[in-house]
């Protein structure tokens, strides 16, 4: 099994720089482990990958906006959403892709004593510990035959 996990804070980089950069960052890392086990560099069984994000909740990732386009028109899906609704959407699509097995996000705010929100069910805690545990059960099941 391999995850990724990441924390993305307001503090220092601008969200959407910081946010540019992750998603970059996420889909090479899935893309060159797919790549190294389809050359078999990482053994028989094909790697469960993970991806775990921890937003921290704060005014500018919470506020609602339309994003500029650039080169290329921006996705309608984009349109009025805060950046937590648009991780919501990389995490659903990172998963719909293939690139990851399961993606899991979480919010939480930098108090000590902050509550960890599921913003969307779907790519929550309690799916990507089902899947985890059902990649153990079929690994375990694989090793056995």
């Amino acid at each position: 099994m391999t995850g990724r996990r990441t924390w993305c804070s307001g503090r220092g980089v601008p969200v959407p720089d910081r946010r540019r950069r992750r998603c970059g960052g996420v889909r090479c890392s899935a893309v060159d482990l797919r790549q190294a086990y389809d050359h078999g560099l990482l053994g028989a069984v094909r790697p469960w990958l993970g991806y775990l994000l921890l937003v921290e909740e704060e005014p500018c990732s919470l506020r609602k906006s339309t994003p500029r386009s650039g080169t290329f028109p921006v996705d309608p899906a984009f349109g009025e959403t805060s950046y937590l609704d648009r991780y919501v959407l990389l995490c659903k699509r990172l998963r719909n892709a293939g690139l990851y097995d399961s993606t899991c996000l979480l919010a939480s705010s930098r108090e000590g004593d902050a509550v960890v929100r599921q913003p969307d069910p779907e790519v929550g805690f309690a799916a990507f510990g089902a899947a985890i545990l059902a990649r153990i059960e079929e690994v375990g099941f694989l090793r056995r035959n």
